[in-house]
């Protein structure tokens, strides 16, 4: 296997319903962990989106395991969307 072909194996791809889920629990996160993977996933910083997200872990690991295959299937354009500052404000329960 050529290491594209083990990345597209890898990873379960996230499903549209998850993406709705992901929206609201990114949403009640904090202001400042948004903010700070939203820069991340801005610059396509797998790296440094890795790291916040295993600040999640923990306390959301289901959270945290979408994240992450968000991060290993290259889908920041994603992240993006889900950490918008916008998208907190359409959510009542964000801090």
């Amino acid at each position: 296997l050529s290491a594209v072909q083990f990345l597209a194996t890898a990873a379960e791809p996230v499903r549209a319903e998850t993406i709705g889920e992901l929206e609201t629990l990114v949403a009640e996160r904090t202001a400042a962990l948004r903010a700070e993977i939203h820069r991340a996933a801005i610059r396509a910083d797998d790296q440094a989106v890795a790291d916040l997200v295993r600040t999640l872990e923990e306390s959301e690991p289901e959270l945290a395991a979408a994240l992450r295959a968000l991060v290993e299937e290259y889908r920041f354009e994603q992240i993006v969307k889900l950490t918008d500052p916008e998208n907190a404000k359409k959510n009542p329960l964000a801090p």
